[in-house]
């Protein structure tokens, strides 16, 4: 089956997957959500130093160390930016890009 990497937006968390993740499961998909520094779950992070070049630090560790391969990458709202990003990196690694 597929591997989705799901990125969340600037107003949100990895949570906002919650209610989508099992169901891509029950069809038999692995899914990821990685949370970005700084925000949602991990607010607690927040702070001066946190940019569009850390959340797609955050995107790409999540891809290498699951060493996860022929993904499809979604990024919803700002997370769009942070897929972009995150192309550079993991490129050869993303079948299907999606915003």
């Amino acid at each position: 089956m597929t591997t989705f990497v799901l990125v969340h937006g600037a107003w949100g968390g990895a949570h906002s997957f919650h209610l989508v993740r099992p169901l891509l499961r029950a069809a038999g998909h692995e899914v990821v959500t990685p949370a970005l520094t700084g925000i949602g779950e991990r607010s607690h992070l927040a702070g001066p130093w946190i940019d569009l070049s850390v959340h797609v630090r955050d995107v790409v560790a999540a891809v290498l160390y699951e060493d996860l391969r022929d993904i499809v990458l979604l990024g919803f709202s700002y997370g769009g930016m942070v897929v972009t990003g995150a192309l550079d990196e993991i490129g050869d690694r993303v079948r299907e890009l999606v915003y």
